[in-house]
This record gives C-alpha cells, structure tokens and sequence, in this order.
C-alpha cells in the first residue's frame, strides 16, 4: 500500500470535528446564493459546464452497480459533491440520500438541486444501521485520514448482502511511473495511493465480497484535454502556448472517450457474517 509518511499537516481535507468555522452557516443553507463569492463556487462553475459528459459517466457508473443489485433500492452517495451523481440516480429512480463535509457543495445540492444532503462528516448517528441497499464512493477514499474506519462506518449502515462501490485513482500504472511527482495524482490532499489489488485486499479484509474490478472510461471535451492534460506533458512555457490555444479551438465542445486505467472502481457485497472470510471473486473489467 502507497502512502503519504510523513504527512505535512495533520488533517487532511476531510476529518472530524469543528471544520467549517466561518462557513457553518452554509451547513444548513439550502439557498445557491449563498455561494457567491465562497470559495466552492468556482469549482461549481467549471462542472456545470461539462454536465452531460458527467450524466454520462453517473450513468455508465450506475449501470455497472446494476449488475448486482435489484432496481429500485436506496442509494447514499458518499462524498457526494455538489450532488450531480445523485440526480442522476434519482431519475433512474433510486431513492438517494448524500453526505460531504464542504458545506457549500451540500448548500447547491439541498438548493438547486433538492435533495436530501448532509453537510458534515459521517458519525455514528448520522444513519440507522442497515438503511441502504447501496453505497458509492467516488474519489473520495484516497482523502481520508481513515480509511479502514470509514469502511467500517459505512459497512454498519449497509444492509446485509448489500452493495458499495469505491472509485479510487489507480496508483499501479505505467503513466505514474514515468511522470512520477508530475502525475495528477500527487496533490497536496491525497494520503492514500491504492492499486487495484490493494483496493480488493482493502475491502475483502473488512467484509466484503468483492464482485468486479473495472477501469472507468471518463469522457472529456477536446478544449479541456488541450487546456488540462497536455500541459503535464510539456514544459511550462510550451504548456502555456497549449492553454490559450485551447480557448480558440475549433470543435473544443466534442466529447472523447479517454482510459488510461489510471483509475479503478471496485464493486464488493458486504457479507452477512460478522466475521467473514476472504472468499473475493475477481471479475475483472477493463471496459467503461
């Protein structure tokens, strides 16, 4: 397992306790104009602008989890942003219901949005236990001081039998090794670095029954590969001609598939023993 040791700071993005400070007001707010001016709004802004290339990821990600659970059922999302993957699965008909520590992404979610988000951290009595057919987790675990922990946490409100899917970046492949500190991966709030293996490993040790392995196909625009991912390929001033080129490229706007298997869902079932085993089954899938 690749870690961050030592760490720099002693929190990470995601921890418990008095996190929000000035913004706690917006832990509560159900009302979008509230982030006007808040530092979260930015970040809105730039997804808003590729919403049906994430409605086709959402859906590409809720078919898979399809596979192995009955249709309707209830479904948290957590670390669930600013709610985009939920209203996806809400009009596919899942009853859903998110969690995620930055207020201003649950204030979008409750307001713009309409749906049932809690903006804090996941503690004891956050749900009852047993309250949901299915779990995701979407770049969210490689965040987490505790990952083991949180697993545990979000086991104990799984039903019996029921599903999760963990979306991690994959630390095992060849463009890590050769851009090495350069790769995306390597950000200031990322402590854990799983692979494939380490992340079955992760959850049949805790649990689960792990039924498929897949690597995500994302769908990005051609100005955003232009703008974002061609830079970390080429010399900062080479990079920067690349930027502003792509604010003027003709046909900017199409969607092109892109897998470089640099990230990694796994789907597991939680097991209905207290004490299970490790009887993991492989099914591994390169596919979107």
């Amino acid at each position: 397992m690749v870690f961050v040791s030592p760490r720099q700071r002693s929190k990470s993005l995601i921890f418990d306790g008095d996190q929000f400070g000035a913004d706690n007001a917006l832990r509560i707010s159900a009302n979008p104009h509230d982030l006007v001016g808040h530092w979260e709004a930015a970040h809105l802004v730039d997804l808003l602008a590729h919403g049906a290339v994430l409605r086709r990821k959402h859906q590409s990600a809720l078919a898979r989890i399809a596979r192995f659970t009955r249709l309707p059922g209830s479904l948290l999302d957590f670390g669930c942003g600013f709610g985009f993957f939920l209203d996806t699965a809400r009009a596919t008909g899942w009853d859903v219901a998110g969690i995620d520590p930055l207020p201003g992404h649950g204030t979008y979610a409750r307001g713009a949005l309409h749906l049932p988000v809690i903006s804090d951290t996941l503690r004891h009595d956050t749900y009852a236990p047993a309250s949901f057919d299915v779990i995701t987790a979407f770049q969210v675990f490689e965040h987490l001081p505790d990952p083991r922990a949180e697993l545990l946490a979000l086991r104990r409100i799984l039903k019996p039998g029921g599903v999760i899917a963990i979306e991690v970046p994959n630390i095992a492949t060849p463009l890590v090794r050769l851009m090495g500190a350069r790769h995306r991966h390597f950000v200031a709030d990322h402590l854990w670095f799983f692979s494939p293996d380490t992340l079955r490993r992760f959850l049949s040790a805790n649990g689960f029954t792990v039924l498929n392995t897949a690597f995500p196909t994302r769908w990005l625009s051609a100005r955003y590969l232009a703008a974002r991912w061609l830079p970390r390929f080429l010399p900062d001033p080479t990079a920067r001609t690349f930027q502003a080129a792509a604010e003027r490229l003709p046909g900017g706007d199409a969607v092109l598939p892109v897998n470089l298997r640099d990230i990694v869902m796994v789907v597991a079932r939680r097991a209905a023993a207290d004490n299970p085993q490790d009887n993991s089954i492989d099914d591994v899938d390169a596919g979107s």
